[in-house]
């Protein structure tokens, strides 16, 4: 049996703060993906955000700086790999009024890339003695027969529609001993959840 080898360019990038630094940057690595014309994956801090929702706190972000930088992505036919843990990456570890969340680390990669790693994933991990989250790319995901106990995510809590989802599934019309409601409103409001 043939085994096909696919390689791919990956890129780890701190990104620079100052626009033309930033440009000059970009430029470069996109002339090496297009020298050696492979599947390109940039992973790292890219220092910027793509939409006024990748920020909480701080001055507004107008939609010049926004366009500069989705026109960084657009340009390098660039897109971003999908993430699970909190939105924000990094954060200026102040409290109250002064504090500052965004995401400005990230997976992006060509659509090819994508399509080859269709269950690729970003995760967002717990920041270890740093403002920024680990992220942490994971190409394939087994599917295994073993039993995963459930786990409450307290971020969840954040969305209003978890609320919604708990209360619905919760009062479910279940008939039966109250033992039996009990067993089957957890089990369905798990399983939503889940999904």
């Amino acid at each position: 049996m043939d085994s096909i080898i696919d390689y791919s360019l990956l890129s780890f990038v701190y990104g620079a703060l100052d626009d033309i630094v930033r440009k000059n940057q970009w430029d470069f690595m996109q002339n090496i993906a297009n020298q050696v014309n492979l599947s390109w994956i940039v992973i790292g801090g890219l220092n910027f955000i793509l939409s006024q929702n990748e920020k909480q706190g701080g001055n507004h972000v107008t939609q010049t700086y926004l366009d500069k930088s989705n026109d960084i992505i657009d340009s390098n036919s660039l897109h971003s790999i999908n993430y699970i843990g909190n939105t924000f990456t990094w954060t200026n570890r102040r409290q109250g009024h002064e504090l500052i969340l965004e995401r400005i680390d990230r997976v992006v990669a060509y659509l090819d890339w994508q399509h080859n790693f269709p269950s690729a994933i970003t995760y967002h991990l717990v920041p270890l003695a740093s403002d920024h989250c680990l992220i942490l790319l994971a190409t394939a995901r087994k599917d295994t027969k073993t039993h995963k106990p459930f786990r409450v995510n307290k971020m969840w809590f954040r969305d209003p529609s978890c609320k919604e989802i708990i209360a619905h599934n919760w009062n479910a019309n279940i008939q039966g001993s109250a033992p039996f409601k009990l067993t089957k409103a957890i089990f369905h409001t798990k399983q939503i959840l889940r999904e």
